[in-house]
């Protein structure tokens, strides 16, 4: 951490020094030119001088940068840049943990988590900047790869997560900090750099550094984010925009613990032993970006090539853990290389509006021979993958038709695809219904019919639909609010590994139904949002369960001490009252896949305090989380057969430096 800041202040005062230079003015305008004290707006673009007509070029807006966003909903709008200020979450996982549309299950880690949308069973996709995030080997992306710290606005729609960092807006340097540290090693910093080259170019450099020693033996992590960003602003609607984004992790791999079943786990990192002591997953990631756009364009406003890189090593040494059973050592090398393209745009009138995404990329894995290594999952694969994602809305009085389509075409695999309409009705100036419908069919991926290894085999395997349906009533008068969401459906089944095979489980039915209410009286604000699933099928991703998941929160905002800071104190609650079974993280998949020999997941109530203050461009946060452990529980788990943390206390600060 020490080291991350002292870079931060070193950009910071090269920042000043910079901006500290004259910008080169263009002498052969000024010279002998005597400009009024004043002039009016028939001055701005000409003026005369001893009957000699001057023409004085537009210059480029500077608190404007050109960039491109797809046309939203206001009730898609889920995160903003002040209200992540105001809520100290530290990654994407613990932002969508609180929001009542996904079921998202982490291990005891927020670098590895799951997120699922509960009104349909399906995993979202996720755009990041308007770039889709892929994970070309199977169905999840990986959470680590997503940024929030520097977040300007996040979305949620039928099609997707959409997550947009700032822009480079400033005339003059700017540095914002954002760390917070608790126990057993944790700590959480980010920083972010921003200077103009010039009027028409900028530069922004940003780390984010996550770690955790970890509770439970053999199970710490270390991630680390960092990314480049420079823009040319051509004119006032054409930008150029080149990125480097640099992803990293480790993470200990202990595969469970000793003591089952999880009913009766000790919640004693002295008295707990691991299944494995000294296995360890990395992963690094490189995103290279060059970008065009052009906000004046009718099809093509962002045309993006780009080149990811990745690589996933996992290392499992021979041992004998204190369970007594001998484990055979195994190293596993994959990842893959992906060149694509990317072109998106938005057409919209006071009727129609479409939003598309086209993209088409090279894939090819990256299998390595090691000397040591059991598994071959991947030998060496090249194949295309060609996507077409859009949304097609309608709107005519007080109704408003949306039909959001995708389709993804792999040369391996075959075609997938899903389909989204809905149609929304406008009974009031504060109100809406929404009916709502999906249906998708899904191949599998590319790990389970290309793995080859001693104790997994390749398997082709038939494909994935699934059909849901659903209403929606909301009423929002600011101060007090509701929203009943009711929807159902089914899935012919999900992909699963059950005794060390790949297999289909079987078909099941599925309901859902949301509950939400919000009011506000003066400086209080109190929230609940109730998540019911009912399940029919004991080999579906969840089991044959009832999962709720109740959310509340208490808020109170008020300045303190004679106005100098203004100061919020909120309670959070998440109950989980039945047991339930989630699916299981797959080291070798890197993704989350029912396991049907899984244990279900016992009942918890998590409880957080929080307080946030604001002085001037200084917050502190304190975030004490867990605090029913010792009371209602000894712990809790979100997924098998990892146990989450026990009680701590987070602190943290957000700041500004600006020029």
């Amino acid at each position: 951490m020490k080291v991350i800041v002292a870079i931060l202040v070193f950009l910071f005062c090269f920042g000043e020094m910079l901006y500290a230079q004259d910008i080169p003015v263009d002498s052969t305008r000024t010279d002998s030119m005597k400009v009024p004290l004043m002039a009016s707006d028939s001055l701005q673009k000409t003026m005369q001088l001893d009957s000699v007509t001057v023409p004085i070029k537009p210059k480029i807006k500077l608190n404007k940068s050109v960039e491109y966003r797809r046309d939203f909903n206001s009730e898609e709008l889920f995160m903003t840049d002040s209200l992540s200020r105001w809520r100290p979450y530290n990654s994407i996982s613990e932002a969508l943990y609180w929001e009542k549309n996904f079921w998202t299950f982490r291990t005891w880690s927020y670098i590895r988590s799951a997120f699922i949308s509960n009104i349909n069973q399906i995993k979202p996709q996720f755009y990041v900047d308007g770039l889709k995030y892929r994970n070309p080997l199977g169905n999840q992306i990986n959470p680590n790869l997503l940024p929030y710290k520097g977040l300007d606005e996040l979305y949620q729609t039928e099609s997707g997560v959409y997550i947009y960092s700032k822009q480079v807006k400033q005339t003059q340097p700017y540095t914002f900090i954002d760390a917070d540290e608790s126990g057993f090693g944790y700590t959480n910093v980010y920083g972010s750099f921003v200077t103009p080259l010039s009027l028409n170019q900028g530069l922004e450099v940003s780390l984010w550094n996550r770690s955790e020693d970890g509770e439970f033996s053999n199970s710490s992590t270390l991630a680390r984010h960092m990314t480049a960003k420079y823009h040319y602003q051509l004119d006032d609607f054409r930008q150029i925009n080149a990125s480097v984004q640099y992803t990293v992790n480790r993470m200990d791999e202990h595969d469970g613990y000793l003591v089952e079943p999880i009913g009766f786990f000790i919640y004693d990192r002295f008295r707990t032993l691991a299944k494995r002591n000294r296995a360890y997953s990395s992963m690094r990631n490189n995103l290279y970006r060059l970008e065009y756009v052009d906000e004046k364009a009718t099809w093509f406003k962002q045309t993006t090539l780009f080149l990811n890189l990745n690589r996933r090593f996992i290392k499992a040494p021979a041992e004998t853990p204190s369970s007594g059973v001998s484990m055979a050592a195994d190293t596993v090398d994959l990842g893959y290389r992906e060149l694509g393209v990317q072109t998106a745009s938005t057409l919209k009138n006071d009727v129609f509006g479409l939003n598309y995404i086209a993209r088409t990329s090279l894939i090819q894995s990256n299998q390595d021979d090691l000397m040591n290594s059991i598994s071959r999952p991947l030998d060496r694969l090249i194949w295309t993958e060609s996507s077409f994602d859009s949304d097609l809305s309608f709107e005519l009085w007080r109704f408003k038709t949306i039909v959001a389509q995708s389709l993804t075409m792999n040369s391996l695999v075959g075609l997938s695809g899903s389909l989204n309409p809905s149609i929304h009705y406008k009974t009031g100036l504060q109100s809406y219904v929404k009916v709502f419908a999906n249906a998708e069919v899904s191949q599998q991926p590319i790990y389970s019919k290309k793995w080859s290894s001693l104790t997994l085999q390749a398997a082709n395997l038939p494909s994935v639909y699934s059909f849901s349906g659903g209403l929606t009533w909301n009423w929002d008068m600011q101060q007090l609010g509701f929203e009943a969401s009711v929807s159902s459906g089914y899935k012919s089944g999900d992909y699963a590994v059950s005794n060390n095979t790949f297999m289909v489980s079987e078909p099941y039915v599925f309901a859902n139904a949301v509950l939400s209410a919000k009011a506000r009286f003066g400086k209080f604000s109190v929230s609940n949002d109730a998540t019911i699933s009912a399940f029919n099928g004991a080999n579906s991703f969840w089991g044959d369960n009832l999962l709720i998941w109740n959310r509340s929160m208490i808020a109170h905002e008020d300045y303190w001490f004679k106005r100098a800071a203004f100061i919020r104190n909120s309670f959070q609650v998440l109950a989980s009252p039945f047991v339930y079974q989630t699916a299981q993280y797959q080291i070798f998949a890197d993704d989350w896949i029912p396991s049907l020999n899984g244990e279900q997941i016992p009942g918890f109530v998590k409880l957080d305090y929080e307080m946030v203050a604001r002085v001037r461009q200084l917050f502190i946060s304190i975030r004490w989380e867990n605090l029913t452990q010792g009371l209602l529980q000894n712990g809790y788990f979100e997924t098998y057969p990892n146990p989450m943390f026990s009680r701590r206390l987070r602190f943290g600060i957000k700041v500004y430096f600006i020029n």
